[in-house]
């Protein structure tokens, strides 16, 4: 199931907002440049904002930059990939003739009701080339398995194998994994600098 404001921590290495890593995850990349929306279920609203995503082996969090969402209860959003935890169904990409290209699908809601909650990111800088690869692996491989996918033994044997250089895309990829902080923060009031 989705979650508005999942923890985050810091990373030690690069001072910036990750998602507290949760058991067995690991993370494929960061990608700046990215504008979330959100339509929650029955009168909930929309969340909006612009922002940072992280690819896990698990999941995409999204991490609104501070003062840019519409809500002031909403600063990051996690989309989980397993189908037995309530996660994204129907991934589409989409390259409008005019506007920039984006991700949607739909994610089970257990807030607010419950029902389906209609989600997008959209990559409002450079190239998606990257994150498009990465994601639709990563997604297949959840799947096919029913489940939150494992990080692919060949990636973590070999990363220098399996990475793509696009000089468009401002995707990070993650050779070693970020070092969270302790304790992890409260995302209710707190977005990326």
């Amino acid at each position: 199931l989705m979650t508005i404001n999942p923890v985050l921590t810091i990373d030690r290495t690069k001072n910036e907002l990750i998602p507290l890593p949760q058991p067995d995850e690991l993370f494929y990349l960061r990608r700046d440049g990215v504008k979330f929306d959100c339509v929650l279920p029955g009168s909930a609203g929309k969340l909006k904002a612009s922002g940072v995503c992280v690819l896990s082996s698990t999941r995409i969090v999204f991490i609104a930059k501070e003062k840019t969402a519409n809500r002031a209860d909403f600063g990051s959003f996690e989309i989980p990939f397993g189908r037995d935890v309530g996660g994204l169904v129907n991934p589409q990409f989409k390259q409008p003739i005019f506007g920039a290209n984006y991700l949607q699908g739909e994610v089970q809601c257990a807030q607010f009701g419950g029902g389906t909650a209609k989600a997008s990111l959209t990559f409002t800088s450079g190239g998606c080339d990257t994150f498009l690869q990465n994601f639709f692996r990563v997604f297949g491989e959840a799947q096919l398995q029913g489940q939150a996918a494992p990080f692919s033994a060949g990636f973590r044997q070999n990363p220098q194998h399996t990475a793509f250089v696009d000089p468009n895309d401002p995707s990070v990829l993650y050779i070693s994994q970020p070092t969270p902080s302790a304790p992890p923060l409260d995302t209710t009031t707190t977005g990326t600098q």
